[in-house]
């Protein structure tokens, strides 16, 4: 049987969002067998019983958990947000790697009508 240890491919760069818009990352996880992907910000595990604007879902990384979307972002989501992909396919050692990116909110700018 063929296996591989978890890898996750690092963030690009930051990302920017406007506030009250909806923030989708993709953690781009593989390895044989597929391994399962937790989101945090900061040190918070995130999931919908925490915070249900926050949907984790099979995404473009294809491991479970590998796409993060939270609807109606505000100030206070600006955080790191790390996704962790895990495998305990070696003798119960879990193996686990992790990719970190910066999200920055940026408030809702109101153009004023001049008349």
């Amino acid at each position: 049987m063929c296996s591989a240890y978890p890898h996750v491919r690092s963030f690009d760069r930051s990302q920017s969002v406007v506030a009250g818009r909806t923030l989708e990352l993709d953690c781009r996880a593989w390895g044989w067998r597929l391994p399962n992907v937790t989101w945090y910000r900061g040190a918070v595990q995130l999931s919908n019983r925490t915070d249900p604007r926050v949907e984790v879902s099979e995404g473009a990384g294809h491991a479970p958990g590998s796409r993060l979307t939270i609807t109606g972002i505000t100030e206070a989501d600006r955080a790191y947000y790390t996704c962790v992909a895990t495998s305990d396919q070696w003798d119960d050692t879990i193996q686990q790697y992790n990719a970190t990116v910066l999200v920055r909110v940026k408030g809702r700018r109101t153009h004023a009508v001049q008349r």
